[in-house]
């Protein structure tokens, strides 16, 4: 019988988990991983302090992201007062067309002058206007006074201001990052089995079920949460400026680590062990436009390859005129399926293109430039490129490829 990832008991029932949160843009569901009772658990204790973090209140309206409640939060519920005026308090209301609204909260005020005369200031928001008179009615029956002599008397004033509001705003620091450490500990137990039933799993897991938030920074340990930098490592390999969540789980020869990158928000470095595990290197990529999940490894990655050819000529004035040529904006070499045709030097075609013949070639140097993977191949003599729509051909004697990954 299988056991749940967080409290390590057998469970016939399992929940539906959403490792990135739902409310998030996440899509990356389990559907045996967590008992019914762990979920609701992580959901009320763990996912609650990241989901409701003003952070991500305020990531979730601009992107317009629901989660289960169908409806985007209010990133500015609460309390404020108008910044030129303290005394009128305030709220920041979403409309039916999701838009914020400044509201002023009604307001009376009692004021005693010298002839026993009271000066009663009422003030309400300009969309209750219409509910003015009904409230100083109210008020004047608690005077004690006829409401029409009340009303009589009345003058209304109307304000206008736009100097903003203020009040306070609590950003947590610390707790989110559990909801932080969830996402990399599930990923870890979905995609490296031998690390679950690890000591390091087992305290992790712990650590989660009991929501110690104190404790929260043993794990969650690179970075403060906000530095996005720490995954310069991996700009070659993700594009930050799409609307993507990223996990990056990588084993060295004496760690687990996940890094844990929510769109517009949060970045951190997760150590889920001190022990290996195996060398290797998973992406999981959550587009929040086409609602996927998808893990890559570093073999699966998509690869752009351009070949730059190494040339030999027989006489400085052809390589002149090759040069002249080659300055032409529409210049280039027989093609075959995307690939260019190599001949011999009586221009009869090998059959081979240079894909093809890289194959079964190994590279006499490989490295690292600039993001991108650099492999020399020499070639055997008498292998010729055709200048394309020309008789002219020229001889190749070796090739540079350059490997650019397609960014996840």
């Amino acid at each position: 019988m299988r056991v749940c990832a967080i409290c390590r008991a057998p469970s016939v029932q399992y929940s539906v988990e959403h490792v990135i949160p739902e409310a998030l843009g996440g899509y990356y569901v389990l559907r045996d991983l967590v008992c019914v009772d762990c979920n609701s658990r992580l959901g009320d204790r763990v996912d609650s302090a990241l989901v409701n973090h003003w952070l991500t209140k305020l990531y979730r309206f601009v992107h317009g992201l629901r989660g289960k409640a169908k409806s985007v939060p209010n990133p500015f519920a609460g309390h404020f007062t108008m910044q030129a005026d303290s005394s009128k308090r305030m709220q920041v209301r979403l409309n039916r067309d999701g838009r914020l609204v400044p509201y002023i909260l009604p307001q009376v005020t009692h004021t005693d002058l010298d002839d026993k005369r009271v000066e009663v200031n009422v003030s309400v928001d300009a969309t209750d206007e219409a509910k003015l008179d009904t409230i100083v009615s109210k008020i004047a029956k608690r005077m004690g006074v006829s409401p029409d002599q009340f009303l009589a008397n009345a003058q209304r004033v109307k304000v206008s201001d736009n100097s903003g509001l203020k009040g306070p705003r609590t950003i947590d620091l610390r707790d989110f990052k559990l909801g932080l450490l969830k996402i990399a500990y599930e990923f870890a137990v979905d995609r490296v089995p031998s690390y679950f039933e690890s000591d390091d799993a087992k305290d992790a897991a712990e650590l989660l079920r009991e929501a110690r938030f104190s404790d929260v920074e043993q794990y969650v340990n690179i970075g403060d949460g906000f530095d996005h930098s720490i995954l310069a490592p991996f700009g070659d390999f993700l594009a930050f400026g799409d609307q993507k969540h990223y996990l990056v789980l990588f084993g060295t020869d004496s760690s687990l680590l996940c890094f844990v990158h929510l769109h517009n928000l949060f970045t951190v470095g997760v150590t889920l062990s001190t022990r290996s595990f195996g060398d290797f290197l998973r992406f999981g990529v959550n587009d929040i436009a086409s609602r996927t999940f998808k893990v890559w490894t570093l073999e699966d990655l998509p690869v752009a390859v351009r070949y730059r050819p190494q040339l030999r000529f027989d006489t400085a004035q052809a390589a002149v005129a090759f040069q002249q040529a080659e300055a032409d904006a529409d210049f280039d070499y027989e093609r075959e399926d995307g690939s260019w045709r190599l001949f011999q030097r009586d221009g009869t075609y090998l059959g081979l293109r240079v894909h093809d013949l890289v194959e079964h070639l190994a590279p006499v140097q490989s490295g690292m430039h600039q993001g991108r993977l650099i492999d020399e191949y020499w070639l055997p003599e008498g292998i010729y490129l055709r200048q394309r729509g020309s008789t002219r051909q020229v001889e190749v004697c070796a090739l540079r490829a350059e490997h650019t990954w397609e960014k996840l």
